[in-house]
């Protein structure tokens, strides 16, 4: 089942969901983490990572010098044509991205 907000599809990728997961599990205890993680899947469509958004993220972590779960977040969304919605400043200066962050 595909969700939406309006018009537009919500997608994460799981990489989304572990890295959330790992943030509040160390911040806020397992209770906090398994909430957001149920919100989360609850509210998008979990995109898997195939080998093309492996590949792609591979490349964009060798060009960038990111860390491969924020690499493969920007493969997964150049894949699907859609926006990132974040607060890593890593993000701020790429295009198609809504940066939340300070």
């Amino acid at each position: 089942m595909e969700k939406y907000f309006g018009n537009e599809k919500v997608i994460v990728s799981s990489i989304n969901i572990a890295e959330v997961f790992r943030h509040l599990l160390a911040k806020k205890g397992l209770s906090q983490a398994e909430d957001a993680a149920s919100y989360m899947l609850g509210v998008s469509f979990m995109v898997p990572m195939g080998a093309r958004i492996a590949v792609e993220a591979a490349k964009i972590k060798h060009q960038k010098k990111w860390g491969l779960g924020d690499s493969i977040v920007l493969a997964t969304a150049l894949e699907h044509k859609a926006t990132v919605v974040t607060g890593d400043s890593d993000f701020k200066s790429e295009a198609n991205v809504v940066y939340l962050g300070k």
